[in-house]
């Protein structure tokens, strides 16, 4: 094959492979804050929130929820300061009063994962949360989680004996909290099968807004 036909081949492959990448379907995204209101919600998020859930509109309290069930939608909390985007997920719970968000709920996994696995998404969460300023409230001693190597180590014992470890976050005088979690939810018997989740879950109602 002549050296021109061979860069033609490419040119064309090249031309596709954009082409594909180009064809993609842009990520289904849900946008929140705490505090945001429902409305906020709906008309930031390209993921269809008014169809998943209920709407605050109709409730004398302003009770409303959003619900994701199916795979793939990246939340994005959106904060100018100390916001993130999660990996995608099949699975959050956010709930209203007042209409205004209160609080969010999530795994940010789409699938539960063996501990290595689970534990690299683990490490880039945390170092997501502390890029952004989140910090561990000592309202209960929480500490950021050990991954060194001999970290990694004690933290898969101690969730094979106790099923879950986790920490709380804050950022400093906002009076926004965090769980951060990681959870055995299969096979907890087995050290080489066990499946685990992440959870992350945001409100004010956790901590008190103080480092």
């Amino acid at each position: 094959m002549s050296p021109k036909v061979i860069r033609s081949v490419i040119a064309a492959l090249a031309i596709l492979f954009a082409a594909a990448f180009m064809s993609r379907p842009a990520p289904t995204v849900l946008v929140a804050r705490i505090g945001m209101t429902y409305d906020e919600v709906i008309e930031r998020s390209s993921y269809p929130a008014s169809a998943n859930g209920m709407s605050p509109a109709g409730d004398e309290h302003g009770f409303g929820t959003i619900d994701v069930t199916e795979r793939a939608v990246v939340i994005k909390y959106d904060d100018p300061q100390h916001g993130f985007e999660l990996p995608p997920t099949k699975f959050a719970a956010l709930t209203f009063g007042d209409s205004v968000l209160r609080t969010i709920s999530t795994s940010p996994m789409l699938e539960a994962r063996r501990f290595p696995e689970a534990v690299e998404v683990l490490a880039q969460l945390q170092a997501a949360f502390l890029a952004r300023g989140w910090v561990p409230w000592k309202g209960n001693q929480s500490v950021w989680f050990d991954l060194t190597p001999a970290g990694r180590i004690a933290l898969h014992a101690e969730l094979m004996r106790y099923s879950q470890a986790e920490q709380w976050l804050v950022v400093p005088h906002r009076h926004v909290g965090m769980i951060f979690r990681i959870k055995c939810v299969d096979d907890c018997d087995d050290e080489d099968d066990a499946r685990f989740l992440i959870d992350v879950g945001l409100g004010k109602e956790v901590g008190d807004g103080t480092p």
